[in-house]
C-alpha cells in the first residue's frame, strides 16, 4: 500500500515538472532500475517496470519531450516479452496522439508488435490479433500518407487487404483497404507528376498550365500556400496570386470583401480535392471566412446574404462528408470480433467546434465546446461560455452516440448529451448542461 501511495507521488512530482527538470529527475529515480531490467535475464522485471513508467506517461502528456523519453523507455521494457507488448503498444499509442512529429514511427513500432502478436496466437485469439495488425497497418498507413510516404503507405495498406480479404466478416474493410492502396498509388502518381512540371518550369518558366499546375497541387492536396505562392507569379493569373497572398497572411486574418473572397475561392478549390479529407479542410476555411463576415457585418446587404448562403451550402455538404467519413476502429468494431455501430457519429467526427445557447430565465449563456476525442473514446479540449469564460475540459468519453464531459467538480457542471439527426438529416449533440445542482437543455450544432 505504501509502494503504491510513493508511486502515486512520484508521478504528480515528475509530471508536473518543466521538461529538462522532468526528465532529469525522472532517469535519477528511474535510471538504475531500467538498466537492472535490462540486463536482467529474466523479462518479468522488464514487464513490471514497463507497467509502472506507463502510469507516469499517461501523467505527462502535457510535456511531449518528457512524454517521448519515457514511453520509449516503456516500449523497450515492453518488447522483451509477449507479456508485455500490450503495455508497449498502449505507449506507442499514447506517444502518437500527442505528438505529431512521432506518429509515424510510433505507428511502426506497434505493426512489429502486432505482427509478433499473429505469429504467436492460435485460433480464435489468432483472428483476434489479425485484426488488430489489420488496424494497426491502417493507421501507419494513414500516418505515412500524412508525410507523403505513399510508396511505403501504399504497401501497408495492401498487406492489411490481404488480411482482411480472408476474413467473410470483414469484407467492408477489405473493400476500403483496396480503395486506400489505390489512392496511395494515384497519389504517388500525382506528386511524380507535379516534380516534373517544377522541373521543366526551372528549365522554361513560360509554361502557364503547368504553373497552374504546380500551383493548385500544392494548395488543394497539400495545403502549402506559402510553396504554391513561390510559383504563383509564373501562372500570370492575378486573382490566383491576390488569393494566395490573402491565404497566406499570418499576423492578420483577411476580413470584409477580402475575407468573403477568399472564402468562395477555397469553397470552388474545395470540388477538385483528391479526397473527402482534403475536401472538409477547404470547406473548414471557407466556412471560417464566412462565419467571421457574418458575425462582424450580419447577414444584410448582398456579401452577407451571399455569406449565409454559402454557409447553408458548407452545412450541408460537411454533413454529407460525415456520412462518407469513416473510422478503421469503427469498420473493425474496434479491434474486437464484435460488428462495428454504423448507428451513431463516428467518434473522430466529433472532433470540433460545437455550439448551442443555455436559457436560464432571463439570462442566456453561449456555449462554445472545441472537442478532440482520441480512439479510445477519450474527450479532450475547451468549453468557453457567456458568464464563465474559457476552461479546459477535465474530462470526458464518447462512445456509441453518448457525449459525457466533466467540465468542473469544484462547480459541479458537466454536459451530456446523444448524437442525433435533425429532420434535415444533419447531425447535432442533443444534451443538457448542469451546473450546481441545477440543469438545463443545451443542444449543440457543429460549426466547424
Amino acid at each position: 500500500m505504501r509502494h503504491t501511495f510513493v508511486f502515486a507521488l512520484t508521478i504528480c512530482f515528475i509530471a508536473g515538472m518543466a521538461f529538462a527538470e522532468g526528465v532529469a529527475t525522472f532517469e535519477k529515480i528511474y535510471g538504475d532500475k531500467i538498466k537492472k531490467a535490462r540486463s536482467s535475464a529474466s523479462t518479468r522485471d522488464d514487464v513490471e517496470l514497463a507497467k509502472q513508467l506507463f502510469e507516469i506517461a499517461g501523467e505527462s502528456t502535457r510535456d511531449v519531450e518528457l512524454l517521448a523519453v519515457i514511453c520509449e523507455n516503456v516500449y523497450v521494457l515492453g518488447s522483451k516479452s509477449s507479456l508485455g507488448y500490450d503495455t508497449a503498444i498502449d505507449a506507442m499509442s499514447l506517444l502518437a496522439e500527442n505528438d505529431e512529429s512521432k506518429t509515424t514511427e510510433a505507428q511502426g513500432k506497434i505493426v512489429k508488435l502486432r505482427k509478433s502478436q499473429v505469429q504467436r496466437a492460435r485460433g480464435k485469439e489468432r483472428l483476434e490479433a489479425i485484426r488488430h495488425l489489420i488496424l494497426a497497418q491502417a493507421n501507419y498507413a494513414d500516418a505515412m500518407t500524412e508525410t507523403y510516404e505513399y510508396d511505403a503507405a501504399a504497401v501497408n495498406y495492401q498487406q492489411a487487404y490481404v488480411q482482411a480479404r480472408n476474413q467473410r466478416s470483414l469484407s467492408k474493410v477489405a473493400t476500403k483497404l483496396r480503395k486506400a492502396t489505390q489512392d496511395a498509388r494515384d497519389a504517388k502518381s500525382r506528386a511524380a507528376r507535379i516534380k516534373k512540371y517544377e522541373k521543366e518550369l526551372l528549365d522554361s518558366a513560360d509554361n502557364v498550365s503547368r504553373a497552374n499546375a504546380v500551383a493548385e497541387y500544392y494548395i488543394v492536396e497539400r495545403g502549402d500556400f506559402e510553396h504554391a505562392g513561390t510559383v504563383a507569379p509564373l501562372t500570370k493569373d492575378q486573382k490566383l496570386q491576390e488569393m494566395i497572398g490573402l491565404a497566406s497572411k499570418k499576423d492578420e486574418q483577411p476580413s470584409g470583401e477580402d475575407g468573403v473572397a477568399l472564402a468562395g475561392w477555397l469553397y470552388d478549390l474545395s470540388k477538385k480535392a483528391p479526397n473527402i479529407d482534403r475536401e472538409a479542410t477547404l470547406l473548414g476555411q471557407a466556412e471560417e471566412y464566412f462565419t467571421s463576415y457574418v458575425d462582424a457585418n450580419g447577414s444584410e446587404g448582398l456579401l452577407g446574404k451571399q455569406s449565409s448562403l454559402m454557409l447553408k451550402k458548407i452545412e450541408i455538404r460537411r454533413n454529407e462528408i460525415f456520412e462518407e467519413l469513416f473510422t478503421w476502429e469503427e469498420l473493425l468494431g474496434e479491434a474486437t470480433a464484435e460488428e462495428p455501430s454504423t448507428k451513431s457519429l463516428a467518434a473522430k467526427y466529433v472532433n470540433g467546434k460545437w455550439e448551442g445557447t443555455i436559457q436560464a430565465g432571463q439570462i442566456q449563456s453561449k456555449v462554445t465546446f472545441m472537442l478532440k476525442v482520441n480512439p479510445k473514446g477519450d474527450v479532450g479540449g475547451q468549453v468557453t461560455t457567456t458568464v464563465g469564460g474559457q476552461q479546459q475540459l477535465e474530462s470526458g468519453t464518447y462512445k456509441d452516440g453518448e457525449l459525457k464531459i466533466q467540465v468542473s467538480t469544484q462547480r459541479g457542471s458537466s454536459f451530456s448529451a446523444t448524437a442525433k439527426k435533425d429532420e434535415k438529416g444533419l447531425w447535432y449533440l442533443a444534451g443538457s448542461w448542469s451546473q450546481y445542482g441545477l440543469t438545463f437543455p443545451l443542444d449543440l450544432q457543429k460549426t466547424r
